[in-house]
């Protein structure tokens, strides 16, 4: 049944992408295309028992279908969109960051079915904005696979597993935790243990203020020194950050407020995937 599912669902993506009109006609419009990512939802990902599935109950400021498994506490926003239609995270974000929403630990999928999204949210861990950790584009039957890995609802106490240790493991979670208000300052500190001990900062601060500030800045990809306090330079802080005892103290602030398992070396190779690759192409070199 699910093999045959996938076949057609391909088969009128690939039609409809065509412009053929019988394909466009059953995608027209956002209840005909909801309609068809229900069956994905249904026949694909297994969401059943059908009741567990809430489908949207008007047009305007309902989210279109929402799973809140009772075993566990994570909760499945689905928004959809009209066939082909722009996505924009905008869309998904205020049903994952809303005070009424449920969950720790929240799943935001957004979809015109040609196009799938996926989102992730924790109000304990992490950015306060979601984190996209799937884009995809549904060309092939492998590609549905692809979403059936990480989007299966498993009925144990790890439902969305993939979803939750891709989401724990990302570097943008890890990053988010280390600048959290609670967490920063305790980074601070072991980065000023690691510059002093290694004398590669001939005047520290007496307070952690300065270094803070230079953490927020390395995060940020600049190159940055503090002229006025102490000669930190990104080079440095970013060796600092990358310390195992450092790395050790996120790893154990992420383990309790989420429960997970992460490898100091995960964690380092992420952080520094962040600080020195960052997104315009950059890289930090010696002040």
């Amino acid at each position: 049944m699910t093999e045959s599912v996938r076949r057609n669902l391909v088969c009128l993506l690939e039609k409809a992408g065509q412009g053929k009109p019988a394909e466009l006609e059953r995608l027209g419009d956002e209840a005909k295309t909801s309609m068809f990512v229900f069956l994905c939802l249904y026949d694909l990902f297994r969401w059943d028992p059908f009741w567990e599935i809430s489908p949207q109950k008007t047009g305007h400021g309902f989210i279109d279908y929402f799973l809140e498994p009772k075993a566990h506490e994570v909760s499945c926003y689905v928004e959809v969109k009209r066939f082909k239609a722009p996505l924009r995270p905008i869309q998904i974000r205020k049903y994952l960051v809303s005070r009424k929403a449920i969950g720790r630990f929240r799943i935001g999928v957004l979809t015109n079915l040609h196009n799938w999204q996926i989102y992730a949210y924790s109000p304990d861990i992490g950015p306060r904005e979601p984190v996209r950790l799937l884009n995809c584009v549904m060309k092939t039957s492998g590609d549905f696979k692809r979403l059936e890995k990480v989007l299966t609802y498993s009925r144990g106490l790890h439902g969305f597993k993939p979803l939750r240790d891709k989401f724990v493991n990302s570097a943008t979670v890890q990053v988010g935790e280390i600048v959290r208000p609670e967490v920063l300052p305790r980074i601070a500190s072991k980065v000023r243990a690691y510059l002093w001990n290694s004398s590669s900062c001939p005047s520290l601060p007496r307070g952690n203020e300065v270094i803070e500030r230079a953490i927020r800045n390395v995060l940020k990809g600049r190159k940055w020194r503090d002229r006025e306090d102490c000669k930190i330079t990104s080079w440095e802080c970013t060796n600092a950050l990358l310390n195992r005892d450092t790395l050790e103290h996120v790893a154990k602030a992420i383990r309790k407020r989420f429960k997970a398992n992460l490898s100091v070396q995960k964690i380092r190779r992420n952080l520094r995937e962040f600080i020195v690759h960052r997104a315009d192409g950059q890289k930090l070199t010696r002040s």
